[in-house]
């Protein structure tokens, strides 16, 4: 944002709306001397994007109809104005403004029964979205929560303020924040084109599809310039159906009056929008395509000769996605059965955010009908220390690949072997587990290495117990009422931090490094609010004496990370944290209880995990190039191992800190 935008904005609170527009009458006047050779009309812009076929079904042009609803009272003339274009056969998209004024949920519902879209105009309107990359990521997490709630997928941004590389930070297929040619508004460089066009369409990310507008705005029409008429709009018209582009109307009901009621200083006739419908329908007839925004460019990312893809057996293409916006993926893992929560979108988030030596990258094979049939997910793990590589998937405790068949993992593989050239990366670890039958018979290396645990469900629970360890397990079962102890479901950050006090604590003991506190915080922000973490502490009189954190999804429930204060061992508070967890996991439903992976050489935690009456599997890990093979069973025999968890045992916290961040920064 310009120096004088930022200082506009920050004053315009208290300038009145009648010098407001005052103003901006006076520069527009001069302005429009000044760009006459380019407004209305930029002759450079009407030029067809390469390999262009034309508009669907050999219509002329497409029409684009998007209403962006500034205020409440604009949100007050919604359903008249949507009247209009539906008495006249039109449909058209209401962008809403969700944190200016009350986005009535009932006048969504109504819009969207009778074919309309809707979609999200800013978050409140105020200037000042873009007026820095911290501000913009803040304002983008809410924007992305009423894309979600809304089941929207496109945005448009107040007073055309952009950063089109920002904007793929929102979950859209669309944005329509730019225009082809327009000097007064305040990012007055014009795209140039009537067409639409892909933001950074390649094979690494899907992008997403900018829709500009090419009719001018009715407010700077009629309220600013004072026309009366509607020439300006038909003049632009003709020129754009006869390069055969996009006419992209944006119009407000905000400054629109209706039934001839008296004029306020903002507003104009709504007659002019109804004139110009009707010289359409009349001149142009069966020649326009009128689409939605979301159909439009869904359209134009078909139109796409395939870019970044390839075919897969004449029935599959495989290519690579953004999860966080394709809505497919996070489906198709919840309806996967080797599907975790490690493998939805947000745990990308959670890692990238996290660790910035991480990045994602999910390879899907989509059939004929654009969905997707299979997935594997790797990250880019970059580390001078550790090395570079291709993991699936960093920091998982399930991690298989999401696959049916053989023949989908072989193409998936070769996928990946491509991506590691491309990244110039040549280690690839990828870990399985359920689907060790579907990867085990090709023909790559592999290691086991990692023993797994879990207890099934499928019982009545004291079936369950009775399979626990009778001295072990059950005894000190039996005996948690006199401990005195309290089950507390966290549900406040504050929870979370008495957690990690724990959790810290007792790898500190174990002489482990410990994950930096905001991964799981960034965990809780991502998972908590879709039900998808637990985070249970055992308290005596008050006191948190343990604590546990656990992932549900897919009928699993896993424990993954504990912490406990050693002077409440004799307790036992973490078997009354499993045994309530368990209890909980049952009469929900879930049909696993996890206990997580363990190291071969961890013999004590083996031992512990099995009078649980747990049945075990373990994991593969298969590693390419095969020279990148380790023998993994003298890790943590090795002297350089044993040594580092004497340092992380004895250092203070302050160097300990240090070192768990210098640990996390090159693992994965």
């Amino acid at each position: 944002m310009s120096l004088i935008n930022h200082i506009y904005y920050q004053l315009k609170p208290l300038i009145p709306r009648s010098l407001q527009i005052a103003l901006r009458r006076m520069v527009a006047q001069g302005k429009r001397k000044r760009y006459s050779r380019v407004w209305p009309i930029d002759e450079g812009a009407g030029k067809p994007p390469e390999n262009w076929r034309g508009w669907p079904d050999g219509k002329k042009f497409a029409l684009v109809l998007m209403h962006d609803v500034d205020t409440a009272k604009g949100h007050e003339k919604c359903l008249e104005l949507a009247q209009v274009d539906e008495k006249m056969g039109f449909r058209s998209s209401f962008n809403f403004v969700p944190e200016r004024y009350n986005v009535s949920s009932e006048v969504r519902r109504i819009l969207v029964e009778k074919g309309f879209e809707v979609g999200v105009h800013g978050l409140k309107h105020d200037g000042k979205l873009f007026s820095s990359r911290k501000t913009f990521l803040e304002q983008a997490a809410r924007i992305n929560h009423y894309l979600k709630d809304w089941k929207s997928v496109g945005f448009v941004s107040p007073s055309m303020h952009r950063n089109l590389d920002w904007i793929h930070d929102l979950n859209v297929e669309y944005d329509a924040s730019t225009f082809d040619t327009d000097p007064f508004e305040p990012q007055p460089d014009g795209i140039r084109t009537i067409f639409p066009f892909v933001v950074n369409g390649n094979l690494i990310s899907k992008g997403y599809i900018e829709l500009p507008y090419t009719l001018s705005q009715d407010h700077t029409l009629f309220v600013i310039m004072g026309e009366k008429g509607i020439d300006l709009w038909k003049q632009k018209l003709d020129w754009i159906v006869k390069n055969g582009g996009m006419a992209l109307l944006i119009t407000h009901p905000d400054y629109m009056s209706f039934n001839g009621k008296k004029l306020a200083s903002d507003e104009y006739p709504a007659e002019y929008y109804k004139e110009f419908l009707e010289y359409i329908k009349k001149i142009y007839k069966d020649q326009y395509w009128n689409a939605l925004p979301r159909d439009v460019a869904c359209f134009w990312r078909e139109r796409q000769s395939h870019k970044g893809k390839k075919a897969v057996n004449q029935k599959y293409e495989v290519t690579l996605i953004d999860p966080i916006k394709d809505p497919r993926w996070d489906a198709f893992v919840e309806n996967h059965p080797f599907g975790w929560i490690c493998h939805l979108s947000g745990w990308k988030k959670v890692l990238e955010t996290s660790f910035p030596h991480m990045k994602g990258h999910y390879l899907v094979l989509v059939d004929g009908e654009n969905k997707i049939r299979a997935g594997l997910p790797v990250f880019e793990v970059r580390s001078w220390l550790t090395g570079n590589r291709l993991v699936s998937i960093p920091f998982a405790t399930v991690s298989d690949p999401l696959i049916s068949s053989q023949e989908e993992f072989r193409e998936l593989f070769d996928a990946t072997l491509e991506l590691s050239t491309k990244l110039k990366i040549f280690n690839i670890q990828i870990k399985a587990l359920t689907s060790q039958k579907l990867v085990e018979e090709i023909p790559l290396k592999f290691q086991r290495y990692y023993v797994h645990h879990y207890l099934l469900l499928n019982k009545g629970l004291d079936e369950i117990k009775k399979s626990f360890h009778l001295t072990a397990v059950q005894q000190p079962i039996q005996k948690l009422h006199k401990a005195n102890l309290r089950l507390y479901i966290g549900n406040a950050k504050a929870d979370l931090y008495d957690f990690y006090h724990l959790y810290d604590q007792t790898r500190k003991r174990l002489g482990l490094p410990t994950q930096p506190y905001n991964l799981f915080e960034v965990l809780w922000e991502t998972f908590m609010p879709i039900n998808k973490i637990l985070v249970l502490l055992a308290k005596q009189e008050g006191h948190v004496v343990a604590g546990h954190i656990y992932f549900k999804f897919n009928k699993r429930m896993s424990m993954e990370f504990e912490g406990w204060d050693r002077n409440y061992h004799y307790l036992t508070p973490n078997h009354f944290i499993i045994w309530e967890a368990i209890k909980m996991a049952h009469s929900e439903g879930y049909q696993i209880f996890d206990f997580g992976r363990t190291s071969p050489e961890d013999t004590g935690l083996i031992k512990f995990k099995e009078r649980w009456g747990t049945k075990t599997a373990t994991f593969m890990e298969i590693v390419y190039p095969p020279h990148h093979l380790q023998v993994s069973d003298s890790k943590e025999k090795s002297l350089k191992y044993r040594l580092a968890r004497k340092v992380c045992q004895t250092v203070p916290n302050p160097g300990r800190k240090i070192i768990s961040h210098f640990c996390y920064r090159h693992l994965g």
